[in-house]
């Protein structure tokens, strides 16, 4: 018996006598809607319940029939629980369930059958940065047929650092908000009356903590310059701030904090492009980072790499690669793709759902989707395709969204150790000149690097310490390790008979930095959580 999954929940109540048109639930069908000829309700619920299922949406509308008598239970001596699932007749002339069996309660117009309604500060809702242990405040509930005896329960993502004690929302002990968590931060607290519950983000305003007076935080706004960093447009925040510099970036509250290993921070709402120079941040459903991130999940099962999202993405911008193009690389052609391309049809299909999906498929999905493929009506990558498209309603993506993909700039990290190990100087405007002449070919590393050997600053931090200190100095800065005698050697035999020169040294070792490189070091932050 194949399955389908739905997402949603329909009311766990219905009271008697409801008119039909005064209730409903709608769930969301989690296969493909065209799968679908027609569906209907299955079991007990079938006598009071009808559904209407939208094949363009795969929206459920599930409706009572009549008015539902809870007299008539209790007069035959059964629970008044109405259960079902819901039967599915797909194009394949196949018969499918829903995973889940629906139960709805008919209660009396006497029960209590309204969910919290509110919730607020009676007193209170401000906190101070820093202060450990402190009450927030006293909450309030509205709701119509409850006045005492509410339950509170915080949300996981913030149930470590709050708790609620007699109705008083209270940091735990030796907890406290940092001033980056403001100015407002909402907590996720759900509220049960003992019957019903409702969910609630309750917003607390957070105060500058007294240890640093009320100085303002560095907020970055239109027009200012805080860290090297900018608006750059309404939605991008950038400077030349390369992520070498970065110690850490955080989320808190309704802000983003910035911190950089100078001991500088900046504060800023949340923007669609963080532009770190040698590498950005982006939070955009539909960027090229997350059709990145999509087709490597999609397909192999695991995310891109720190090389493999800078080359794809550094290739769909200036070389003209399409997302189509790609999707059939990676399934007909990478490297690690010899094992989808041994399978038949119905594994392949099998495979692709088992990396994408959360759930069971059902067999009568998968063995559709084989069919179409085994007569040529679409082919794997449009399978792949409409398999990513699916997937970006699944929380994995929505909170890889909400992380952010992180993709670093092919060359300026190269780019940035010639300036910096070489001269000292940081990344400047012409660092986009470099990066866009490397990538068309216009320009190269070793013209860079012939650019910073010949400069007064290169001669005045090198030449004091000879070749063997200059050749030991900068390769030890560059790859974080040190010269070997046999290394040192060659290279100084090398430039001292002309088969090597300083331009070409700086080249190859900035060329050879691996992950473990200090100007490959991420900082700290959850969108930085991928490896090289």
């Amino acid at each position: 018996m194949g399955l389908i999954a739905t997402s949603g929940s329909l009311p766990a109540t219905i009271v008697e006598d409801t008119d039909p048109w005064e209730w409903m639930g709608v769930l969301q069908l989690l296969a493909n809607p065209a799968e679908v000829r027609f569906m209907d309700i299955y079991g007990f619920g079938e006598n009071f319940f009808d559904a209407r299922f939208d094949a363009a949406t795969g929206l459920i509308y599930i409706t009572p029939l009549a008015r539902i008598s809870l007299q008539t239970f209790q007069d035959l001596g059964m629970a008044p629980e109405i259960s079902f699932t819901l039967r599915f007749f797909l194009t394949n002339d196949t018969v499918a369930y829903s995973a889940t069996t629906f139960t709805v309660t008919v209660v009396g117009h006497n029960q209590d059958v309204i969910p919290p309604q509110a919730l607020e500060f009676a007193t209170g809702g401000e906190v101070q940065a820093g202060l450990e242990g402190a009450v927030i405040g006293r909450l309030q509930v509205t709701d119509p047929d409850t006045e005492t005896g509410f339950i509170f329960t915080i949300g996981d993502s913030h149930a470590w650092m709050f708790e609620v004690v007699d109705y008083e929302l209270r940091l735990r002990p030796g907890m406290a908000v940092d001033l980056a968590d403001g100015p407002v931060m909402h907590i996720p607290i759900t509220v049960s009356d003992g019957s019903q519950s409702q969910a609630f983000l309750l917003p607390i305003t957070v105060l500058p903590d007294p240890a640093i007076g009320n100085e303002p935080i560095n907020l970055l706004v239109p027009g200012m310059e805080v860290a090297g960093l900018r608006w750059a447009s309404a939605d991008r925040v950038a400077g030349f701030v390369p992520i070498w510099e970065v110690d850490s970036v955080s989320r808190g509250g309704e802000l983003m904090r910035l911190d950089t290993r100078r001991g500088e921070s900046v504060w800023f709402e949340e923007p669609v492009l963080l532009d770190l120079t040698s590498g950005y941040v982006d939070f955009r459903a539909n960027s090229p980072a997350a059709r990145m991130w999509l087709a490597w999940e999609t397909v192999l099962d695991r995310p891109p790499n720190l090389r493999e999202m800078a080359s794809s993405t550094h290739r769909m911008a200036l070389d003209g690669l399409t997302e189509v193009t790609f999707i059939r690389w990676l399934v007909e052609s990478s490297p690690e793709s010899a094992t989808l391309r041994a399978m038949n049809n119905r594994d392949f299909v099998t495979a692709i759902y088992e990396h994408s999906s959360p759930f069971f498929i059902g067999e009568s999905a998968i063995n559709w989707h084989a069919g179409r493929l085994d007569n040529g009506i679409v082919q794997r990558w449009e399978f792949v395709r409409d398999i990513m498209n699916w997937r970006t309603r699944f929380d994995d993506f929505a909170r890889a969204v909400d992380d952010g993909f992180y993709v670093p700039r092919l060359h300026v990290t190269e780019i940035g150790a010639l300036r910096l190990l070489g001269m000292d100087q940081r990344l400047g405007a012409d660092t986009w000149e470099w990066y866009l002449g490397i990538s068309n070919g216009s320009r190269s590393l070793l013209q860079l690097a012939q650019e910073v050997g010949a400069t007064d600053a290169f001669f005045q931090k090198w030449a004091p310490l000879g070749w063997n200190g200059f050749l030991s100095g900068f390769y030890e800065q560059a790859l974080g390790r040190p010269l070997s005698q046999v290394e040192l050697d060659w290279w100084f035999e090398g430039v001292q008979t002309g088969r090597a020169n300083i331009a070409t040294f700086m080249t190859n070792v900035v060329n050879a930095m691996s992950a473990e490189a200090p100007l490959r070091q991420l900082p700290e932050g959850s969108m930085f959580d991928v490896v090289w």
